[in-house]
């Protein structure tokens, strides 16, 4: 019995043994069945991800060489712009008198004459006719080219208008600027063919001096403009009408003539506004009117080149940090 028994019991351990060996076995082939698909799926998915990195570094390369072509044309437009620029301010200069031409009037002269940009909006010259002496500084609509464009239409008309003066003892420069802005308005607003509605109101602020000989007296007409002269310490500012040389709500409105008498030695100062509108200093504010009559009292006393030094630094200081706003012109004169 026991002998059976013994028999059995190994016969059952065997048979366990062996189904034991057989999970293990089928465990070990399945698992060698499942890896080995895993790593075909892997292989596929890299293959895949290699020809779209692939197909993306073509459509990258492709779009990189057109942005390079586009900026190689960017910057030869660029020059062949800047170009043509430097070209219109030298067609601007030569109708601009330089600083010579003045002082073969006014000897005692300097000029402070700074651009926004390379051609600027703001102009001015001088006219000797047979009994007066005429000195105009002028400031267009807008600044750089279109401001430039503007100017040399401007300095033309101004010319030719003073050249119908020339043999005039007196000259009435409200006058002047009334036939100016009647001129300009007929020649800049004419109307678009596709919509009547549409006028240009490009013009000019401007300070038109005229001189006698001796230069002992002014009379004078300023459009947006003030001008100051400095007699004995002394600082006036002569305000101008509010309303340019050029289509604007007043325009029916007569300008007026203003006359100052001279010393020998008063310093008159001409100037646009863009000083005075100029953002500067430690509170970031507009240089202001204000200041700019201190200012050119402060520089009155100087001889006139340490007025031209003075006005350039305190200028240059006052902006230091902040963006130029507008094209700037300050003309000194001694009588």
């Amino acid at each position: 019995m026991i002998i059976n028994a013994l028999t059995i019991l190994l016969s059952v351990f065997a048979f366990l043994l062996i189904l034991h060996n057989y999970f293990c076995w089928k465990y070990n082939v399945d698992r060698v069945k499942v890896h080995a698909i895993t790593e075909t799926e892997l292989e596929s998915k890299i293959s895949k991800i290699d020809a779209e990195v692939n197909s993306v570094q073509k459509t990258f390369d492709s779009k990189n060489a057109e942005m390079d072509s586009a900026i190689e044309s960017f910057k030869k437009y660029e020059n062949d712009f800047l170009v043509g620029v430097k070209y219109a301010e030298r067609i601007q200069r030569s109708v601009i008198p330089n600083l010579l031409n003045l002082k073969k009037v006014f000897p005692q002269s300097f000029v402070y004459y700074a651009p926004r940009d390379i051609v600027s909006g703001d102009f001015y010259t001088v006219a000797q006719l047979e009994k007066n002496d005429v000195v105009v500084v002028a400031d267009c609509t807008g600044h750089g080219v279109p401001g430039g464009f503007l100017t040399m239409f401007c300095i033309t008309a101004v010319k030719d208008r003073l050249s119908k003066y020339y043999n005039s003892v007196e000259i009435d420069t409200a006058e002047v600027l009334a036939k100016l802005r009647s001129f300009l308005i007929a020649s800049l607003s004419e109307k678009n063919d596709n919509d009547s509605s549409m006028e240009f109101s490009d013009g000019m602020d401007i300070t038109l001096v005229v001189f006698d000989k001796q230069h002992t007296k002014i009379n004078f007409s300023l459009a947006n403009h003030n001008l100051y002269v400095c007699h004995e310490g002394q600082v006036t500012k002569y305000k101008g009408d509010r309303m340019p040389v050029g289509r604007h709500p007043r325009q029916d409105e007569s300008f007026h003539m203003q006359s100052c008498d001279l010393s020998k030695g008063d310093m008159i100062y001409f100037c646009s506004d863009g000083i005075q509108d100029q953002i500067g200093g430690p509170e970031e504010q507009k240089f202001m009117t204000k200041r700019l009559q201190k200012m050119v009292g402060d520089l009155a006393p100087l001889d006139i080149d340490e007025q031209y030094r003075t006005a350039v630094k305190t200028v240059t200081e006052w902006k230091e940090g902040q963006e130029q706003f507008d094209d700037q012109s300050l003309i000194g004169i001694r009588v």
